[in-house]
């Protein structure tokens, strides 16, 4: 019998004890399954088949938990997550990247927010390093963009000019310029939304035309022409459309009615 065991029927033995008795409502503390939700979900699911011992039977206390003795046992869990940074075999560190028990990271990942699989470039990063608060892993103000990216030996701070081309830098309708808060996760998203890294030299209208590194549209910045959001990645912007002249958004920022206008 382990301890939680024990304690559970010590438990028990002083409720028959004190039957009859008048108790405050509050006097058992270990919550149902329902309400054990605020911690970790056991009411339905994958967990749903987990009792105390599971999680907390190796502990004197249901504060400390572990989830690789009993369930998710060893060397099979640690293979699954080679390679993974941060990662650690012991419940609080299994949490941190599973809150709700289930696979961190969606299946269509990739597709629909950013890849991170096998030979891409954030594939050996860990889920905090990118996700700095996991309740709410969809929050692009709290990515981990500008925390890990200032930090490297080369390209940062982000070079403005590029090539001569100012693409930090958004144009308005009142022929006003702003550059763009690079350490904001959400701005890096909008032209980053597949982690690519596309240089002006390929713009296609190439070095010398009116929209190339040489033209006259050289610091007009990318977010400018570019202000057409995907619909598959609604936070990054599609680079395959310009909002024509007279629209407001794209040439029409400066270009109000006619070219050249």
């Amino acid at each position: 019998m382990t301890r939680i065991s024990r304690i559970l029927l010590a438990v028990a033995t002083v409720a028959a004890a004190a039957c009859g008795k008048d108790l405050p409502s509050n006097w058992v503390t270990v919550p149902t399954r329902a309400s054990h939700e605020a911690f970790f979900p056991i009411a339905v699911g994958v967990h749903a088949a987990a009792d105390c011992d599971s999680c907390h039977g190796t502990f004197d206390t249901f504060k400390k938990f572990e989830c690789t003795t009993t369930c998710h046992a060893q060397p099979q869990t640690d293979q699954a997550h080679q390679g993974m940074a941060g990662y650690a075999s012991d419940g609080p560190s299994c949490v941190k990247c599973h809150p709700k028990g289930s696979m961190a990271a969606p299946a269509n990942h990739a597709t629909a927010f950013f890849p991170i699989g096998g030979g891409t470039s954030h594939a050996a990063v860990g889920c905090t390093q990118c996700h700095l608060q996991l309740s709410t892993p969809n929050d692009p103000t709290a990515f981990g963009c500008y925390a890990c990216h200032s930090t490297l030996p080369t390209g940062w701070p982000h070079p403005d000019p590029v090539s001569g081309v100012a693409i930090l830098t958004i144009h308005t309708s009142e022929n006003a310029s702003a550059p763009i808060d690079i350490t904001n996760p959400a701005t890096c998203l909008r032209c980053h939304a597949d982690s690519q890294v596309n240089t002006v030299a390929s713009h296609p209208s190439g070095g010398d035309g009116s929209l190339g590194q040489n033209g006259s549209h050289r610091g007009a910045g990318c977010l400018t022409c570019h202000s057409a959001m995907r619909t598959d990645k609604p936070f990054g912007a599609d680079f395959a459309v310009t909002p024509p002249v007279g629209s407001g958004t794209g040439c029409g920022t400066c270009h109000a009615t006619q070219p050249g206008g």
